[in-house]
């Protein structure tokens, strides 16, 4: 019983022992122990890390001892192209999705410049409608004695026309907060709002 456990142990030990392999492209893999064993291939661990090596790379030896499948391998590679497939259609997909959405946008813009254009033109067509003389001052509501007072006021009313609304500024309060910081709060006149007087 007892030569049975240690010739269990020793082949345990003995299988488990790191090896040296070259595949079947030319690559030499040193102290390489199996990890995992997946239907694509085998996960190994060897002296300069971690690689997966699928199932055609590996020798003979190697597969029989792992239990390579051939039907398992043509099973997961059927699995992987069909999923990569579906993953390619659905990319295609959004990038049709995509330019639909820009060549939309395009037709979209080129009815706005189109429509802009029509209706400046019809814009431009109704301005050349429109009387030419402005009203007179009269209807305005000026009544001038002389024609001398009438030019006047006439460009006293196109002053006031031009001219820009008066610009209230405002500025940040120059106070100080009971922490030390520059207050926030604007003012329209003078430097200080209504709490730092």
């Amino acid at each position: 019983m007892c030569r049975l456990i240690l010739a269990l142990l020793l082949v345990g030990v003995l299988g488990s022992q790191a090896r040296d392999f070259v595949t079947t492209d030319g690559v030499l893999f040193r102290s390489t122990k199996v990890t995992r064993v997946e239907p694509m291939g085998l996960m190994i661990s060897h002296e300069d890390g971690l690689a997966f090596l699928e199932w055609k790379r590996l020798p003979e030896s190697l597969k029989r001892e792992n239990g390579f499948s051939e039907e398992r391998y043509a099973a997961a590679i059927a699995e992987v192209q069909r999923k990569e497939s579906i993953e390619k259609a659905r990319l295609e997909k959004i990038q049709a999705d995509r330019l639909r959405s820009l060549t939309q946008s395009a037709v979209n813009m080129v009815r706005l410049a189109l429509l802009a254009v029509r209706t400046s033109s019809e814009l431009s067509l109704f301005v050349k409608t429109l009387p030419v003389a402005p009203p007179t001052l009269a209807a305005r509501g000026y009544e001038s004695r002389s024609l001398q007072d009438r030019d006047f006021t006439e460009r006293n009313y196109q002053a006031q026309r031009r001219s820009v609304a008066p610009v209230y500024s405002s500025r940040q309060c120059a106070g100080t907060t009971k922490k030390g910081y520059r207050c926030r709060r604007t003012t329209s006149s003078g430097s200080y709002c209504y709490q730092h007087p």
